[in-house]
């Protein structure tokens, strides 16, 4: 039984996919010149091994793990993003899935993206005031080029 479930978790480990979208999307922030990065409640470890097999790590400067800083809701990661690229607050949002990224991102005086298609739904995000509720990854990316 042991050996059925390691196999199955290191296949399930070493298969990323990326929600339609997302890939594009961050390319063509990056190539605008966002400053992009990541604050999760993944380890170090999981978090390199998912940006190595997606293809997306070398789009963040700078990624904060639990490993490293405080667990959201605590405002520490994303305080020392902004520290990282020498931005302010007002300057920066947040695009989460779960009523803890947005609680940490209204925690830092960040404004955030809620994504329905994640974690948490609509009427949890909402109750920490992102700037817009999104349905997919598409409209995260409309949403950030309609209000550069």
């Amino acid at each position: 039984i042991q050996h059925l479930y390691k196999e199955a978790y290191l296949k399930k480990v070493n298969s990323i996919s990326l929600f339609d979208g997302i890939s594009t999307g961050i390319n063509d922030l990056h190539r605008r010149g966002y400053k992009l990065a990541i604050a999760t409640g993944m380890s170090r470890r999981g978090l390199n091994r998912a940006l190595k097999q997606s293809g997306l790590e070398s789009f963040f400067a700078v990624t904060k793990t639990v490993d490293e800083c405080f667990s959201k809701p605590h405002p520490q990661m994303i305080e020392e993003i902004l520290e990282f690229y020498m931005v302010e607050s007002h300057e920066a949002i947040l695009v989460g899935d779960s009523s803890y990224d947005l609680e940490m991102a209204m925690n830092a005086g960040v404004d955030s993206i809620g994504v329905t298609y994640g974690s948490h739904a609509s009427e949890e995000l909402i109750q920490y005031k992102p700037k817009v509720l999104v349905d997919n990854a598409y409209e995260i990316f409309e949403w950030v080029m309609r209000n550069e």
